[in-house]
């Protein structure tokens, strides 16, 4: 290893607590890349750029049940200011590999419902800072991610993000909030490219926010949900579906899968909406015996986990 590898390698390890993601991540040349930029933009910074700021991801579920705007509010209100808000239409491919470290146990039938609710539609990415210090020098990314609440809404109390949202299961999560630093700064790149997460990184190290920045968010919600989801899907309403048949998976791929323009891939109607939910209640989410790569599920309060 070359000695700016070894600098590189040596100053993100203090962008995880998660035990043994640090060496993961610094096998992926695509985390390395990124690395890279937000290093180059660290500037004269004391804190580590990578903790300043995090992000939302508003997904084509969130718009058809009418949650997205719940969201942002939400988020919004455990003291984070909006930097940007863009558009993102997420290809098979990145959201395989925004969920790569935890699907390798994921059964077929969960990863292939993940990636038609993750492409269905376009998602509506916004990057957040928080609007003061906070306590312990906690990561902005860290913060928000003890606020999402547990997977599993017997663990979960009921003012979190989650219990906000009434997520039920691991198919209709509506939101994604990256972790910790060295998951912000992984996926913002995969989901905005070299050129887009440079530019966000110059917009957080120069502590700038667009104009209207918090406007322009809530604008993007609306116009999306207009524009793919006129008809609300209420999920904690779901009708009796019996055609449960995962062969639907398949022929739902092949629908918005088979389009090259991801803006203009067929829009899942409330009837297919009404089935996948229906179908995600019965088929199995993970394969029996098989641990994540990167495994944060036993963490508790990773507020805790920053504060040792």
């Amino acid at each position: 290893m070359n000695e700016h590898r070894k600098r590189l390698v040596a100053t993100t390890s203090s962008w995880s607590r998660v035990p043994g993601k640090h060496d993961v991540f610094c096998r992926d040349p695509g985390f390395l890349l990124a690395a890279e930029a937000a290093c180059a933009a660290q500037g004269g910074r004391d804190r580590p750029i990578a903790s300043a700021f995090t992000y939302i991801l508003v997904k084509p579920d969130a718009l058809v049940a009418a949650k997205a705007e719940a969201a942002l509010r939400f988020v919004l209100r455990q003291g984070y200011d909006v930097v940007h808000a863009t558009t993102v239409c997420l290809s098979e491919g990145q959201a395989i590999d925004i969920w790569r470290y935890q699907w390798n146990r994921a059964t077929p039938e969960r990863m292939k419902a993940s990636l038609i609710i993750a492409t269905a539609g376009p998602s509506i990415l916004v990057a957040l800072r928080p609007s003061s210090d906070r306590p312990g020098d906690v990561p902005a990314s860290v913060a928000l991610w003890a606020s999402k609440g547990s997977a599993f809404a017997k663990l979960r109390s009921h003012d979190t993000l989650r219990s906000v949202l009434a997520v039920e299961g691991r198919y209709f999560g509506y939101v994604h909030v990256p972790d910790e630093p060295i998951d912000v700064v992984r996926e913002l790149a995969l989901l905005l490219g070299t050129g887009g997460f440079q530019s966000l990184l110059s917009k957080v190290a120069a502590a700038r926010a667009a104009a209207n920045a918090e406007e322009h968010a809530f604008r993007l919600l609306s116009e999306a949900r207009e524009a793919t989801a006129p008809d609300t899907y209420r999920f904690e309403e779901a009708p009796v579906v019996r055609d449960v048949s995962t062969a639907l998976l398949d022929e739902w791929l092949a629908r918005v899968g088979g389009a090259t323009d991801r803006a203009r891939r067929p829009v899942l109607s409330k009837a297919d909406w009404a089935r996948l939910h229906a179908l995600s209640r019965v088929v199995e989410d993970n394969v029996e015996g098989v641990e994540p790569v990167v495994h944060s599920g036993d963490i508790g309060d990773p507020r805790v986990l920053w504060s040792r």
